[in-house]
């Protein structure tokens, strides 16, 4: 079990950690994190570059549906108008 002191953020789950739902879910964790950390040293950059990552990430729906059905369909759809 990981040591956890006070004032610390607790340890983040890795991708197939239990708690992890996805690893979107996860890379989301990791870059708050790195911009906590980052602006805790003073490295606005950095902070800048996570905190654009969390935007751009949160601006996208996550994919539920990985149906490799919905990939043939639009070929198929493209073909028929030519």
């Amino acid at each position: 079990m990981p040591i956890v002191r006070a004032g610390s953020p607790p340890p983040l789950p890795g991708p197939g950690a239990p708690g992890a739902s996805s690893p979107r879910a996860v890379l989301l964790a990791q870059l708050t994190e790195m911009v906590r950390a980052a602006l805790a040293v003073d490295d606005l950059e950095a902070a800048r570059v996570a905190n654009e990552a969390l935007g751009k990430l949160l601006a996208t729906p996550e994919q539920t549906s990985r149906d490799a059905s919905d990939v043939v369909r639009l070929s198929t759809e493209r073909a028929r108008r030519g």
